[in-house]
């Protein structure tokens, strides 16, 4: 299915199938990281719901960041909103 889309993403909107790989690449290495991020952080309490909370809350942030150091378009509009 992934390899489908490739393809007719780069046949119909001349959209390369390295650019598309890249842009995948730098999307799924951020992901992986918060992962892990979130899992460190989810050891230091005890109670489920302050696991979920403060990951969630680190993974947010550290993701934000990232996708903004790495000029990701999508997170580049959300100050914009705001104003």
């Amino acid at each position: 299915s992934l390899l489908l889309n490739l393809y007719y993403t780069q046949r119909y909107i001349e959209y390369s199938f390295f650019n598309q790989l890249k842009d995948l690449i730098i999307i799924l290495f951020l992901s992986l990281t918060m992962g892990l991020i979130m899992f460190y952080f989810s050891n230091f309490f005890e109670m489920n719901l302050l696991q979920i909370l403060f990951s969630s809350l680190i993974g947010f942030i550290f993701y934000f960041l990232s996708a903004w150091f790495f000029k990701l378009g999508d997170i580049q509009l959300i100050p914009k909103y705001f104003k």
